[in-house]
Order: C-alpha cells, then structure tokens, then sequence
C-alpha cells in the first residue's frame, strides 16, 4: 500500500475472496479501504486461520476505521 499512496494514490483497497472457485461453486469477493496512516489492527491474519469469535471481533474493529467496503458474490452464470 505504501508505495502506491507515494505514487500518489489517495485509495488503495485491500481484497480477499472466499469459495471454492469460480467452476465449483460461488465466490464471495470482499474489499476494503483503510485511511492512508492507520495503523494496523493486531491480529489481522486470513480470514480462514481465525477462530470465528476472534474474527467478529476484529470486524468490528477494522468497520470502526475502514474507509470504504465492497461485499460482492458470483456465482455460475455471472
């Protein structure tokens, strides 16, 4: 992210993607924007290595600083 804010980027979004990929079934695409000088939230990791409680607990955390959130699902035929 830094380098892109310092080409002069003023938003930088952050992607993951959950499924079992787009010829098994739906994808669940997520995308957020963090302010350019946050500070990263301890315990950030995959999604998928985080107990669920931990997990909800840091969306809340990250929803009280993000910028911007995209939650989109594709599924066949899209």
């Amino acid at each position: 992210e830094q380098s892109l804010w310092n080409s002069g980027y003023s938003l930088v979004a952050g992607l993951d993607e959950v499924g079992r990929g787009a010829f098994a079934g739906p994808v669940v695409v997520g995308a957020v924007v963090f302010p350019q000088n946050f500070t990263l939230i301890q315990g950030i990791a995959d999604s998928k290595l985080l107990k669920p409680q931990i997990r909800e607990e840091l969306a809340i955390e990250i929803k009280k600083v993000i910028l911007h959130q995209l939650q989109r699902r594709a599924e066949e035929g899209v």
